[in-house]
């Protein structure tokens, strides 16, 4: 790993451990821009991109004190997974220009080019090259100034990328999106379950054995087992003497006037006989 740097434009370059296309993807999704764009402390709250010559990438970065300062890129050049070029400026929040809020005479707009080198062992040299754009004297002077200030803000920067390079490079983002995927389907289907419940007690209430059979059927899918049902003509013991259905089917036995009483927001009711579908979801 090393840190270079010339006099006039400000250059820093870093060796990652990682191939040239997923570095390429932390600074062209805006999901990857949050991980660890901007300096230490500071964390993005807004990210928004338009990745297209001439597009626009909003930020709004929240520094530790709680103020948040909005920037933005406007791409000039895009080359996957080689080279991007665009020019940066801090703006207000609907992405107008603006000025540094704590460095009145610090160019308005810099070029800024961010270029990958493929590298032996699967590794990526990532150097960045910033100089000012249509900058006054003045303007070039605080750049100039800057750099010892550059080198440690950039320094911090790529700490942080490199980070979140690791943290993609292990898995271990997308372990974390699939357990919270699996969460969120774990939860859906037990909401979905619990109004099924519902459904069948509300239309089966005066028959006994329909939902003895349904609480079988719910039973032996949750325990992931599968058991031959009952024959018709044999009921299961303490239950009504109620004639059951051959199969598990629940559905093909019920009658036309019980669904109008079972509608529930997204839920699966019950089709009379006849239908070609044995479930119908009701917006």
């Amino acid at each position: 790993m090393s840190d270079t740097m010339t006099s006039t434009d400000f250059v820093i370059s870093r060796t990652f451990n990682a191939p040239r296309e997923r570095v390429w993807d932390s600074f062209t999704n805006p999901e990857r821009m949050k991980e660890w764009w901007g300096p230490k402390g500071a964390k993005i709250v807004h990210s928004k991109m338009d990745l297209r010559v001439g597009g626009i990438y909003l930020y709004g970065m929240q520094m530790p004190d709680g103020q948040v300062m909005w920037g933005r890129m406007v791409y000039r050049e895009i080359a996957p997974p080689e080279q991007l070029v665009f020019i940066n400026s801090f703006s207000d929040e609907q992405g107008g220009l603006s000025r540094h809020p704590l460095a009145p005479t610090w160019p308005l707009e810099l070029v800024s080019i961010f270029r990958l080198e493929e590298l032996p062992g699967g590794k990526t040299k990532f150097t960045v090259t910033w100089r000012p754009h249509n900058a006054t004297g003045e303007e070039r002077k605080a750049f100039d100034g800057g750099h010892q200030s550059m080198q440690g803000g950039w320094t911090g920067t790529l700490d942080q990328f490199e980070a979140a390079i690791a943290l993609c490079d292990d898995g271990s983002r997308e372990t974390a999106a699939a357990q919270v995927a699996i969460k969120a389907g774990i939860k859906t289907g037990t909401e979905a379950l619990t109004r099924l419940d519902l459904i069948v007690a509300n239309v089966f209430k005066d028959d006994a054995g329909i939902r003895a059979q349904w609480e079988r059927d719910r039973r032996q899918r949750m325990s992931g087992r599968r058991t031959q049902p009952p024959a018709a003509d044999q009921p299961a013991k303490g239950e009504a003497t109620t004639a059951q259905p051959a199969a598990n089917s629940l559905v093909a036995t019920q009658p036309a006037t019980s669904t109008a009483a079972a509608t529930d927001g997204g839920a699966a009711v019950p089709q009379p006989p006849g239908d070609d579908s044995s479930v119908k979801a009701v917006a």
